[in-house]
């Protein structure tokens, strides 16, 4: 009978005790729209004050990032190559790899039976298949996506398989 009572007790206190509520702050871009619902013109303005200077206040804090799609292209373009190219963020702007690299070589070296190119704005890459023919510095160059995650080179009348380093 003492532990039906502890329980019980238990029990009592804990639906007792003072709910904890937490604050959850909106987004800063929620908040701005939820002015626009705002039906009185001097209140809507407050609205849009106060919601504008919380957002930039974020922007200065650097907890919010503003972000062009263009910018997100160029990057993404940058990143041509790399394993963990796939981010949540480009999919959400609708920023997809490019199918292919255009180019210049900055430099080439041998290296065992490959080699490793430069390519300017691209990184650093390593051919996977032995050629005759190097690659030569201040050629162009392009760089396509080929089947199951692999990449190829094409330079001259040359088409090799490729792997990014950097």
């Amino acid at each position: 009978m003492r532990s039906s009572q502890a329980i019980a007790l238990g029990v009592a206190l804990f639906v007792a005790r003072p709910a904890v509520a937490f604050a959850v702050e909106p987004k800063p871009l929620d908040r701005i729209g939820a002015c626009r619902s705002v039906a009185d013109d001097a209140k809507r303005l407050a609205c849009f004050d106060q919601a504008a200077a919380a957002l930039e206040e974020r922007v200065k804090a650097k907890d919010v990032v503003v972000v062009d799609r263009e910018s997100l292209k160029q990057d993404r373009r940058r990143q041509f190559g790399l394993v963990n190219a796939e981010d949540p963020t480009y999919r959400a702007a609708g920023v997809s790899e490019p199918a292919e690299l255009k180019g210049k070589i900055l430099w080439t070296k041998p290296v065992g039976q490959f080699h490793r190119i430069s390519v300017e704005g691209a990184g650093v890459w390593e051919t996977t298949e032995y050629t005759f023919r190097a690659p030569v510095a201040g050629g162009d160059v392009v760089i396509r996506k080929g089947a199951l995650g692999s990449y190829k080179i094409q330079y001259g009348h040359e088409i090799l398989r490729i792997r990014r380093l950097q």
